[in-house]
């Protein structure tokens, strides 16, 4: 996934997006935030030419992944485009 990632680089510059991935305990969900400050597993940086192209990584590359029990991961996309910011949370 992180090739892929990083050959999107190469080829698409207009739109820059930051994923981050975290696990929160389902009973600490009240401030999302201070669960991810805790638990940030992992930051993916693409540069992407649309909206529409977001998507479509997301999609093709999100893995469905088990959950350790009591906990959750929550994906969450933030980037910008033509001055609109794009803030998607995508939780599983």
């Amino acid at each position: 996934m992180r090739e892929q990632l990083r050959s999107l680089l190469d080829i698409l510059d207009s739109v820059t997006v930051v994923r981050m991935s975290y696990w929160s305990k389902l009973d600490e969900l009240d401030d999302p935030l201070d669960a991810h400050r805790e638990a940030v597993t992992e930051v993916y940086k693409a540069h992407l030419d649309s909206v529409d192209q977001l998507k479509k990584l997301k999609v093709e590359s999100c893995v469905k992944m088990e959950e350790p029990e009591g906990y959750r991961r929550t994906w969450k996309w933030v980037g910008k485009e033509n001055n609109d910011i794009i803030d998607e949370d995508d939780e599983w």
